[in-house]
């Protein structure tokens, strides 16, 4: 599945892996979800119209700022029970509410599967007993910072990310725009 979601440093990855938790989901797979994208294959125009969207909001947003802070678990589903790191940052907040909002506008069709947005980092998929058996602890950690400078989209086919989508670049909005659209166009020529 497609979606728009935010790496994690390196140096913030390596702290969240000390974390004693079963189930582990390997380092390079830790990101923050922004949005899914809606399942089932997209269409290379709807992956464009999701790219200049992404691309509009994060030209007019300003660095994330981001803070890990408690270590918490969402209800078991269909995965397990998923561990996670809370998130807490005003700024991703606002940024996702106003990607939401332009992406409603623009026609692209995202997961509204879980309405309220809870931003966290996955730290493991427990098996529902065990993690009865191994209770781990949840709680406050010690809190670790960061600021964010772009956004990322995966899409969907592989692990790899499509593009990082920088924050804060107003002036070269018109540029990844044409380009994208460039993109999209040339997939579609014989």
């Amino acid at each position: 599945m497609a979606l728009l979601g935010i790496v994690i440093p390196p140096e913030v990855t390596s702290y969240l892996d000390q974390i004693e938790v079963p189930g582990k989901v390997p380092t390079e797979k830790k990101h923050i979800t922004l949005c899914y994208l809606e399942e089932g294959d997209l269409t290379l125009e709807e992956k464009g119209r999701a790219l200049e969207v992404a691309f509009m909001v994060a030209a007019s947003s300003k660095a994330l700022n981001l803070t890990v802070h408690t270590v918490n678990h969402f209800p078991a589903g269909e995965d397990g029970v998923p561990i996670i790191a809370e998130i807490d940052s005003v700024d991703l907040l606002n940024f996702r509410a106003d990607l939401c909002f332009e992406l409603d506008r623009a026609g692209v069709r995202y997961s509204k599967k879980f309405p309220e947005f809870h931003p966290h980092i996955t730290l493991s998929y427990c098996d529902t007993e065990d993690f009865k058996s191994k209770l781990m602890s949840k709680g406050p950690i010690e809190p670790i910072n960061w600021t964010c400078f772009d956004i990322a989209f995966w899409d969907g086919k592989g692990d790899d990310k499509i593009t990082s989508i920088p924050l804060t670049l107003p002036v070269k909005v018109g540029l990844y725009r044409a380009l994208v659209r460039l993109a999209a166009r040339s997939k579609r020529m014989p």
